[in-house]
């Protein structure tokens, strides 16, 4: 919601009124997003949407990848190779 109501004003909605509809249509009409716990809380309805932003999220952070696929191989291994496809030279993260 918090990330919603941020980008409201650049779409000419209001924050705080506009945002639950627009939630609730994405879920409705493009099935992206999953309502859970009744609604209080959506997920991506694919888990590529999430690991591409993760990787996005840590495009300057190439030692926290690391880290974070060094804890656990198989749930990061395809945000590594998202991060791989980024618009950087992954060369050093390959060696």
């Amino acid at each position: 919601m918090e990330q919603v109501n941020k980008l409201l004003p650049q779409l000419n909605l209001e924050a705080g009124k506009d945002t639950l509809p627009l939630i609730e249509e994405i879920v409705e009409r493009s099935g992206l997003l999953l309502a859970i716990d009744g609604g209080e809380k959506y997920q991506f309805a694919h888990l590529t949407l999430q690991e591409y932003f993760a990787a996005a999220e840590l495009k300057d952070d190439s030692v926290g990848l690391v880290q974070r696929f060094a804890g656990d191989k198989d749930s990061w291994r395809e945000v590594v190779k998202l991060w791989c496809g980024l618009d950087i030279d992954s060369t050093t993260l390959l060696k």
